[in-house]
Parts: structure tokens; sequence; C-alpha cells
């Protein structure tokens, strides 16, 4: 494998100091934007096995009973050009092609 510079692995080091919290607070965000969107009328459906309405809740409580990470997937109503203008219209999230790039 690769080695890491001394500047890196300090900052690696001190990346994990925080780790834990940080994915504390992506799952709770996940679960929040979850919510949200399977309770909005332009959501067709919402895939995020914290929901309870999801076919892997169950599954997702038992192989990860802290919280089932924070990744999601949604169906907009409206087809392409709607999901087209949702992206076009976020301020907050970033649309990139690789989640390490962000």
């Amino acid at each position: 494998g690769s080695a890491a510079s001394p500047f890196n692995a300090f900052l690696i080091s001190q990346g994990l100091e925080t780790l834990s919290l940080r994915i504390e607070r992506h799952v709770e965000n996940a679960q929040r934007v979850a919510q949200y969107l399977e309770a909005h009328p332009d959501v067709i459906s919402v895939n995020y096995a914290g929901l309870a309405s999801s076919p892997w809740h169950d599954l997702g409580k038992k192989l990860a009973p802290k919280g089932t990470g924070a990744v999601l997937a949604f169906e907009l109503a409206g087809g392409i050009a709607a999901g087209k203008a949702f992206v076009d219209a976020l301020t907050l999230h970033s649309h990139v092609a690789n989640i390490g790039d962000v």
C-alpha cells in the first residue's frame, strides 16, 4: 500500500478525533432529510433504510443499530425535467459524480 507523508498522516489523525461525531450528524441529517422528502407531495419515493416505511428498515436496524447511514435516494414526480430543475436549484448540496471528490 501507499505511505502517507508526515503532514498527510497528521491531517488524517486530526480528522479521526471527530469522525464519530461527524458520522452521527450525517446519519441524523439523512434521517431528517428522508422524513422530509417522504412527506413532500412532489416526491414519489424515498429509498432509505432508516424510514419505517422502507422494506429494508428491519434489516437496517439489525445490522446498523446506531443508524442506517447517510446516503439516500429519492424519485421526484415530473420526470427528468423536474430532476434537472431540482439539481439546478440546489444551494447547500453539491452535484458531484464521486462523493470522494467533494
